[in-house]
């Protein structure tokens, strides 16, 4: 492949991965805000009415681990051209094969917050730095995958109740509570 298709190939990668990522934040923190709004209404709704209502206690996808909250191992590091990308840099870069070379350590611990973080952008930028083409070519379709999967969850949350209750009007958002905590009332 030309240097130039390559270079624009690699930038269209990093911009995709880049909108990968915010989406991916941006549909946890408007899922968890829509559900504690709804719940936080149903609460207040039953409180004042005598209904005993009980819903769940912890978000979904999180564990309590002496005390704290853990999310879920992420998946995107584990896609196999990810994986491998990852892997080739680890092993370029690994302090072990490298002693005493401050700027090898420094790209390590980059890469280890990169997977940590399931940061792939971060990850890219330093393929790219590095010159590992063909291994970033191989994650291009992985990369549209995901988007389409995002899309897809998009549509799932928009079909939510807790997304939908949250752009209702107050008069529909009352008439909501009331339908769901209707079949609770007047029981022992």
């Amino acid at each position: 492949m030309p240097p130039f298709l390559l270079i624009m190939s690699i930038k269209k990668i990093l911009y995709h991965a880049q909108f990968l990522h915010l989406d991916e934040e941006e549909l946890v923190e408007d899922s968890a805000k829509h559900k504690s709004l709804f719940l936080r209404d149903l609460k207040h709704h039953c409180s004042e009415n005598n209904i005993l209502f009980e819903t769940e206690g912890d978000e979904e996808g999180e564990q309590e681990k002496g005390g704290s909250k853990v999310n879920p191992p992420c998946t995107l590091f584990e896609n196999k051209g990810v994986k491998k990308l990852y892997r080739a840099l680890a092993l370029k870069f690994h302090p072990d094969k490298n002693p005493g070379d401050s700027e090898a350590e420094r790209i390590f611990k980059e890469l280890s917050r990169a997977q940590d973080e399931c940061d792939l952008v971060n990850l890219l930028s330093i393929a790219a730095d590095q010159g590992v083409d063909e291994l970033i070519e191989e994650i291009e379709p992985f990369i549209q995958q995901s988007l389409d999967e995002k899309d897809s969850k998009i549509k799932q949350l928009k079909n939510n109740l807790f997304y939908q209750y949250y752009y209702m009007s107050e008069e529909q958002r009352k008439k909501c509570i009331n339908e769901v905590a209707a079949p609770y009332k007047n029981k022992d």
